[in-house]
């Protein structure tokens, strides 16, 4: 905790520490954000702490849904691939032999 109010003392040291914070919440485990959570309360006022981490939340759902879409999209195509490829081939009736 130490740690952090002295990187937030330095010049431009709100900035760093929002980067680390930053880090921590998006590779973290539920622990780690927790414990984040603790020390950004203990460094800063409490409504700035819940409007940095309500948005790195906001930013967190946003990059899942992206990409999920995409995820999503690309599973899409790739059936619709294989349906084509996989089809029965059929001929065209013009090219089918003319009844005797």
């Amino acid at each position: 905790m130490g740690l952090f109010a002295q990187v937030q003392a330095a010049p431009e040291g709100a900035e760093h520490l929002m980067a680390v914070i930053r880090y921590l919440l998006w590779t973290g485990d539920k622990a780690v954000h927790d414990s984040t959570g603790q020390v950004l309360h203990s460094v800063l006022d409490e409504q700035r702490a819940e409007e940095l981490i309500r948005s790195d939340g906001e930013e967190l759902i946003e990059r899942g849904r992206q990409q999920g879409l995409a995820q999503g999209l690309s599973r899409g195509r790739a059936k619709g691939i294989l349906r084509i490829l996989t089809q029965p081939r059929t001929r065209p009736a013009h090219h089918r032999a003319a009844p005797r």
